[in-house]
């Protein structure tokens, strides 16, 4: 990585830091959820999602998924649902309790990026979203990490 490369890195490294931060912060108002915010965050985003799903989020063993979601639905932030036309499926769908934090943490997101976007005029922001874009891309075209099942 020569030095630019390098300079980049350890600029995107430090805003995920601080993004991190600020998410455990949140995190840390709604102590019983723990990283089950994650959670109520996808199911917030993916309306209509399974177990599958959050495995596949999550990239953690069935088990391990299964466990946080039991946690989860314990606390009355998330119910599980059976659709009438097929009951071998089992969907996620927030209660009205975890609705509200899913709306808190959405308001904590839009809070910290207008906080990061109001730092820079028009012409700045249209080099960073061309440079977040093609970063973008370029994730795409990286493998994805091994899942759980791929590694054992």
């Amino acid at each position: 990585m020569d030095k630019s490369g390098a300079i980049i890195f350890n600029l995107l490294t430090a805003f995920v830091d601080n993004y991190i931060n600020y998410a455990k912060e949140i995190s840390s108002t709604h102590f019983e959820i723990g990283s089950g915010i994650l959670i109520i965050s996808y199911i917030g985003d993916h309306k209509d999602c399974n177990m599958s799903d959050i495995v596949e989020y999550l990239r953690v063993p069935p088990s391990t998924a299964t466990r946080h979601i039991n946690k989860i639905v314990e606390k009355g932030y998330i119910r599980r649902v059976t659709p009438e036309k097929n009951r071998r499926i089992v969907n996620l769908r927030l209660t009205e309790k975890g609705s509200a934090v899913y709306e808190e943490v959405n308001r904590h997101k839009v809070q910290f990026m207008d906080t990061v976007i109001t730092k820079f005029n028009a012409e700045q922001l249209a080099i960073i979203v061309d440079f977040l874009n093609s970063i973008d891309k370029s994730f795409n075209k990286i493998p994805h990490q091994l899942t759980y099942s791929e590694a054992n």
